[in-house]
């Protein structure tokens, strides 16, 4: 078994973002156009599917920018990795972000 299938087994991946203190969300309630980076994957997704998420680039410390969103919230498109995204609202909802401090003008 390989060390991240052992990450995702073990929920590791969940940890609440501890680098920095700041204000945490799902990536569901960002506004269009926010960014941030991701904390992690909430316990509430079935592994198989969190592995898919982690596969695609929602790995923690990553940084990602909510781009639009359809009217009745249920898809969205974001940018990770430097590519566009379509995620569904629902799993959206399950992956924690500390948002991103503005710089100073």
């Amino acid at each position: 078994m390989s060390h991240l299938s052992e990450q995702l087994r073990a929920r590791a991946i969940n940890r609440p973002c501890e680098s920095a203190p700041g204000h945490h969300s799902s990536l569901e309630a960002l506004p269009p156009g926010a960014a941030g980076t991701i904390c992690g994957i909430c316990d509430l997704v079935r592994p198989d599917t969190a592995r898919r998420l982690f596969d695609l680039g929602f790995i923690p410390g990553t940084a990602v920018t909510k781009l639009r969103q359809d009217t009745f919230g249920r898809t969205m498109i974001v940018d990770i990795g430097g590519y566009e995204l379509a995620l569904r609202g629902a799993q959206a909802r399950c992956i924690t972000v500390q948002l991103a401090v503005p710089a100073a003008a």
